[in-house]
């Protein structure tokens, strides 16, 4: 038993870290964005007609990139919503079984199940973070950035 748990366990935090360095590089390309964004900005100093358009294309995209936020969000909660049920039927199941008498197996089961479940989670929460943080590293790009700033000006000009 104290093989198996130290296995389950250590596939745990494999997870963990995996989500953690996943998240940090998240991070670290969200930052790196927002820095360059805010450089290219200083650096050429935008007409009206730029600024303007950065903040039409701002609100175009402001309600896809909540949504997409809040879909992500709600995906994590089910998860983690459905693994706790998971484990409370276990749970339940175990304790109701009155006519097992293997208590090691029974306690396996609920261990295997609980942390199964916190894997999950971690995985889920992992993902989360990452899908958030590149949605907000593409929101920024894509309102923000003076790449899009000649091509708006250009539309803005043929109008």
């Amino acid at each position: 038993m104290v093989a198996d748990t130290k296995e389950r366990m250590t596939e745990m935090f494999d997870v963990w870290n995996d989500g953690f360095r996943t998240a940090m590089d998240a991070g670290r390309k969200t930052q790196e964005s927002f820095f360059r964004v805010m450089g290219d900005f200083w650096k050429t100093q935008p007409e009206f007609e730029g600024v303007y358009a950065r903040g039409e294309r701002a609100a175009r995209e402001l309600v896809p990139f909540v949504n997409r936020n809040v879909q992500t969000v709600s995906e994590c909660a089910e998860t983690t919503l459905r693994t706790g049920m998971d484990v409370f039927k276990v749970a339940c199941d175990t304790a109701t079984k009155a006519d097992d008498v293997d208590v090691y197996r029974r306690t396996r089961n609920v261990w295997d199940a609980t942390f199964g479940a916190a894997r999950t989670n971690f995985d889920a929460v992992n993902k989360a973070g990452t899908r958030i943080a590149e949605n907000f590293s593409e929101f920024v790009r894509n309102t923000c950035s003076t790449e899009c700033a000649p091509k708006a000006a250009a539309k803005t000009a043929t109008k």
